[in-house]
């Protein structure tokens, strides 16, 4: 059986090669993208929204999120896209929902000077394992609610 290759809309590629190239370009840089789990639909949304496609992107990260609710970047990259896609509520649950997944004491301004030695380290390893977390916060300006 021979299928024609479809691009990320289901367009013909051979009559429309721009989404192609796209995913040639992000193949060769991060591998190719196969499979149905959580990291297929980051990568498909991320290409989505590298297309213009800003809102079948959301709808990627919607599903990125049944499999794996507790990962910043699921709602990183599905705020930017809402943002894209001028979807102000989705953008606002999707910041809200990411920021609620930090630990509670560093959810608030806090003095540093404050923490202990102990909590120091804590919010260290945090910062380090989790930079979307921030980048949600540098986002959540955006947005009054």
């Amino acid at each position: 059986l021979y299928a024609e290759p479809l691009d990320l809309y289901g367009r013909s590629a051979i009559e429309n090669p721009s989404s192609i190239e796209i995913l040639g370009n992000f193949s060769e840089k991060y591998g190719w993208i196969t499979g149905g789990d959580f990291e297929y639909h980051i990568q498909q949304g991320m290409l989505y929204y590298a297309d213009g496609n800003a809102s079948a992107a959301v709808i990627e990260f919607k599903t990125a999120e049944t499999m794996a609710p507790a990962g910043f970047r699921v709602y990183y990259w599905w705020a930017v896209a809402a943002d894209a896609a001028d979807d102000k509520p989705s953008a606002v649950y999707a910041l809200e929902k990411g920021l609620s997944l930090a630990p509670a004491k560093w959810r608030n301004a806090f003095d540093p000077q404050s923490l202990t030695a102990e909590e120091k380290e804590q919010y260290r390893i945090f910062s380090l394992s989790n930079p979307l977390y921030f980048a949600l916060l540098d986002l959540q300006g955006k947005y009054e609610y």
